[in-house]
């Protein structure tokens, strides 16, 4: 049985901090006074764990709603929480943060440029309610993040067997303090070593790190600092189990940066982050 769980984690408060997120120094204490941004959060953050959920139980119900159908379905979701291609200004926390900081403290926000980090949350939650309700063996979850290094797997020639991938980012601005990168990756060709927080990535640039593949040919990568900017180039390892008769090379891999945002919460262009794949 698991001593703690990624949802018990997402519901603390203490998670915001711990990412080391800009606090907004809003009026109001939660549960004694007012603040729709708070609430609004909260909402933003539910309404994703039961659509994710939701698109699950669709699958589970009729295997002809699991894999593309279910990915559509997660993706809605994912948009509506995120902003999609629309930007982080048409996120659900980014509606809410544009309308913080004007003296109306029933609607500051108590944290803003949180957005990756709590998503990344949602993600590993689901995953972890999803794991443990189908029988799949997940890990103890721990307060501080520990880091392992990545073990030397030699490709096996002619395909399958693992591979090493590496994503170097780099950033052309300074004060970075978190980014988010998507990386889409041909499941014909096999997927990343692991499943949701189980996904066989770690770096040693980052307090923070928070690697999370889908199996659906995605995978999730979040970095932040606890304090201060990172320092780059940040280079993240990973396992990739191929698939019999298939290789995988650096071209397959098509990072998305998501997100990005500086030592003072502040969102940056996403093209202040460039991320190079290699397989080896």
């Amino acid at each position: 049985m698991r001593t703690h769980s990624q949802c018990i984690v997402l519901g603390a408060v203490a998670v915001v901090l711990a990412f080391g997120l800009t606090m907004a120094n809003a009026q109001g204490v939660p549960g004694v006074d007012p603040n729709k941004c708070l609430a609004g959060k909260t909402k933003c953050v539910n309404e994703k764990v039961a659509g994710l959920l939701k698109c699950r139980e669709n699958c589970q119900k009729n295997p002809a709603k699991c894999g593309g159908a279910q990915t559509a379905c997660e993706d809605k979701v994912k948009t509506k929480f995120d902003g999609g291609t629309k930007g982080v200004a048409k996120s659900c926390f980014g509606k809410l943060e544009a309308k913080s900081g004007k003296g109306n403290p029933k609607k500051d926000c108590t944290t803003t440029g949180d957005l990756a980090a709590m998503e990344a949350k949602v993600d590993a939650c689901v995953a972890d309610v999803v794991a443990e309700l189908e029988g799949i063996a997940g890990p103890t979850l721990t307060p501080t993040p520990v880091r392992t290094p990545t073990p030397v797997i030699t490709a096996t020639p002619g395909g399958g067997g693992q591979a090493n991938v590496s994503f170097t980012v780099n950033a052309s601005a300074e004060q970075v303090q978190a980014f988010k990168v998507e990386v889409g990756y041909p499941t014909a060709k096999g997927s990343f070593t692991g499943s949701a927080d189980t996904t066989a990535c770690t770096t040693d640039d980052a307090d923070i790190f928070l690697p999370n593949d889908n199996d659906s040919g995605t995978l999730i990568l979040v970095a932040s600092q606890v304090e201060g900017a990172l320092v780059f180039p940040v280079v993240i390892n990973c396992a990739f189990d191929q698939a019999g008769g298939q290789t995988l090379a650096a071209g397959d891999l098509t990072p998305d940066v998501v997100e990005v945002s500086d030592t003072d919460g502040n969102p940056l262009d996403p093209g202040t982050i460039s991320v190079d794949p290699a397989v080896s």
